[in-house]
């Protein structure tokens, strides 16, 4: 993975990275040892820019 975007949840116990091929997210609840938790791809796209959480935490958007 190539990061493009790294972004935290607001009580940054969780990461969402956006890369060249895919979005991962990562439980950082322990800064010192971050978890992966899940790993996709957006259908249809070859790039993925940006990823960020939504305002309420329960999700994330990318772009």
């Amino acid at each position: 993975m190539s990061p493009h975007d790294i972004s935290f949840n607001s009580k940054g116990t969780m990461a969402v990275i956006a890369g060249i091929d895919s979005i991962e997210l990562f439980d950082t609840s322990d800064a010192a040892n971050p978890k992966l938790k899940f790993v996709t791809q957006r259908p249809g796209c070859s790039i993925t820019h940006d990823a960020k959480f939504t305002p309420d935490d329960k999700g994330s958007r990318d772009r």
